[in-house]
This record gives C-alpha cells, structure tokens and sequence, in this order.
C-alpha cells in the first residue's frame, strides 16, 4: 500500500464517470495575522493497493500536525480498498473535507502537516506520506 496522490486543493471530487477531479491545488498560505484557521477546502488523496487487498476495510487517520512534530488534531476513517476479485493495482480516491473540527488553527506561522495513517494506534502502524502548508504572514 502506497499514498500515490496527496494534495491541498480548494476541491476535489469525482465526476459523473467517477473519474477524480482537483481544483486549486495550494500549498501556502498567507495570512494577516494570528491566531488564524484554515478556510474550507480539501486534502485529496489516492492510495495504491495490490490486489490481495482488495475489498478489506482498513482504519486510517488523517493526523494534522505542527513543525514540532505534535499532533494538533486527526479524524479517523475506515476505507474499502479496491474491488474484490480484481487482480490489478487499485487506487482509492479520498476527497477529505478540511477542517474537519475547530482545532485546525494556525497560532504562529510554520510548516504544518497533514499525514495519511493506516491501522492508527496498533503495531501496524504506517504513515503512508502526507502534505504540507507553509503558513506565514
């Protein structure tokens, strides 16, 4: 399993042929002043499976955190990945909504991070890659 897609955009979606769409993709953000939040927008990500894993629903997170390496806040989701029976690469387009809570505030200009993690929390856990904001004034 491989994040093959993860990008700040102010959409993401899929298209009516399922095709997956991003719009606006950004990686900074210029402020007036502090403390500041995050307007509404998306992480898109795409995880690439192999095809033994296809159909098994698997815990991730989404952990958005500061330069210090502290987690600020993080969302949990489960996902089915691929389609069972299928014996090709199979990716999963996840269209995250952000913020997802009132805890993603900026107090100080840095680098943020928003990391994909599978099986938060067990002795599997994988951070499979992530994104990052430069937030300055």
């Amino acid at each position: 399993m491989r994040l093959s897609l993860c990008k700040l955009c102010q959409f993401a979606d899929r298209l009516a042929s399922g095709n997956p769409t991003v719009v606006g993709i950004f990686s900074r953000m210029q402020v007036r002043g502090f403390p500041t939040r995050l307007d509404p927008c998306y992480l898109a990500m795409e995880v690439e499976t192999e095809p033994h894993v296809a159909g098994q629903e698997i815990p991730f997170e989404v952990r958005f955190i500061d330069e210090d390496g502290h987690v600020i806040t993080h969302v949990g989701l489960v996902l089915q990945l691929g389609i069972p029976g299928d014996v090709m690469m199979q990716r999963t387009f996840i269209p995250m909504p952000i913020p997802w809570d009132d805890k993603c505030e900026f107090t100080g200009p840095g680098v943020f991070r928003f990391d994909l993690v599978a099986w938060p929390g067990s002795e599997r856990e994988t951070v499979l890659g992530g994104e990052t904001l430069v937030v300055q004034a």
